[in-house]
């Protein structure tokens, strides 16, 4: 595998703009995320330069997909119920609690949380803001067509 290119480059930032401009990645060849899953698949890919993750992240990340889905979706369902039902605690209510700390180990272990992305790992900060910038640029682009956008294969 080579290198990647210093954020700080032409080179880097090029790279950094070809991921942001091919979209969200998809996720590894023969994993289905399942229905619904989609969106929080593409909230947690574009939350880092494309060529930050690898392989092993990439499935982690289905995982955390999954993970924020069901919580969504047990969350949205309590909206209508009480947190104790009779004398006794909904027991949805623990398993939303136990899918939010596990979304937060796998976020730390992705370095998705709030210190990677805009704490003290300086260089990350710098990949994941250059990112965020060349998806502006991009998105702009696709809706005025007044700069060419680089071709990604």
């Amino acid at each position: 595998m080579a290198r990647r290119k210093r954020t700080d480059g032409a080179a880097g930032a090029e790279e950094i703009f070809k991921g942001a401009a091919a979209g969200p990645m998809q996720p590894p060849m023969g994993i289905d995320l399942g229905e619904g899953v989609q969106p929080y698949w593409d909230y947690v890919v574009s939350s880092k330069a494309a060529r930050a993750w690898n392989e092993q992240d990439l499935i982690m990340v289905v995982e955390l997909a999954r993970n924020l889905f069901r919580t969504e979706k047990l969350s949205f369902e309590m909206l209508t119920e009480d947190e104790v039902i009779g004398e006794k605690a909904n027991p949805k209510s623990a398993i939303i609690d136990q899918l939010v700390k596990r979304a937060r180990i796998i976020m730390i272990y992705l370095q998705v949380h709030p210190e990677a992305t805009q704490g003290k790992a300086r260089a990350q900060v710098q990949q994941n803001q250059d990112h965020s910038s060349a998806m502006d640029v991009a998105a702009q682009s696709d809706e005025d067509d007044l700069l060419a956008s680089p071709e990604t294969h």
